[in-house]
């Protein structure tokens, strides 16, 4: 904390990653709230009128002109990196960390008095078909990728139809795709901001699997590609991976460190992070954790 202080970094300002890091994986803090529901327009799926389901509102955005952030680096410690991949169709428990910072999920969450509750991150809305077999999904307008690019209804497309597709079994590493990938009839785009996803029997927790609620990191989004698996194409996004998230990746050392810059365009500017520059530094050992902290080469590690 000493060098947060050293730095002009306030302490309150450690929250927001820590938030990033561990918050959205716990679930168990509380059941997801149903959002406020809100009046979408009536949808045809089907030949059914679709009936709405409970949506959040899609609250209005504070101007990011006067935040001030703080030039200062955070150097935080890390137990492991995983296998230090950047796609949720090969990553380990260990990407979590990192995956979540580069990329951005179809639904955010936050706590509201002591439960999960989802809310709109990459998607502004999702409703529910009146016999409960499709998901209408409605895409916001203005994400950014970190390329500088917009983010599409066709990558969110593309992303839906690589991992819940019929092939998703050969090559992805994700136990939450296969087992969906096997009741999905059709996946579609249905308007110039809408995607329809279509089962065989009802997936009521669809919108969970996607949030960063769930434990895991499988509903980021990635930027489409020509093809929906290809090996060197997967290998090369890894070198270079593209996300929408808080923080672009700057430089990765493997099996040492891993730069991040703020995202200064990050959709959602009440959860932009208020510093520069992050350092993932891998250090496995305990004790070497202990003396980096205790030195002031590092703010914020993992201890017993």
């Amino acid at each position: 904390m000493e060098s947060f202080v050293k730095q002009g970094i306030k302490p309150w300002q450690i929250v927001l990653p820590l938030l990033v890091f561990t918050i959205f994986l716990a679930v168990a803090c509380g059941s997801a709230a149903e959002p406020q529901k809100t009046a979408p327009a009536q949808v045809e799926v089907q030949g059914a009128p679709a009936q709405p389901t409970a949506m959040p509102q899609v609250k209005a955005e504070p101007s990011d002109a006067m935040t001030e952030v703080n030039p200062g680096k955070l150097t935080w410690l890390m137990t492991g990196f995983g296998n230090e991949r950047f796609d949720p169709a090969y990553s380990s428990s260990s990407s979590h960390d990192y995956g979540r910072l580069v990329h951005a999920h179809l639904i955010s969450s936050d706590v509201d008095g002591g439960s999960r509750v989802l809310e709109p991150g990459i998607l502004t809305n999702w409703e529910l078909s009146n016999n409960g077999l499709t998901w209408i999904l409605t895409v916001r307008e203005g994400v950014e990728w970190h390329d500088g690019t917009d983010l599409t209804a066709e990558d969110v497309l593309w992303n839906l139809q690589r991992l819940l597709g019929p092939q998703a079994d050969e090559f992805s590493q994700s136990s939450k795709s296969n087992a969906m990938s096997k009741v999905i009839n059709q996946i579609e785009q249905t308007g110039p901001d809408q995607i329809s996803v279509t089962s065989e029997a009802p997936i009521p927790d669809f919108p969970i699997n996607y949030s960063e609620a769930e434990a895991s990191w499988f509903g980021v989004i990635l930027p489409k590609r020509a093809t929906l698996h290809n090996v060197e194409d997967e290998e090369a996004y890894d070198l270079n991976p593209i996300g929408a998230g808080l923080m672009m990746l700057t430089n990765h050392v493997p099996v040492d460190s891993m730069t991040l810059e703020r995202f200064a365009q990050y959709y959602n500017e009440d959860k932009r992070v208020n510093f520069k520059e992050m350092v993932l530094r891998l250090v496995p050992e305990e004790a070497t954790r202990v003396a980096a902290l205790r030195a002031g080469e590092a703010d914020v590690g993992p201890v017993t």
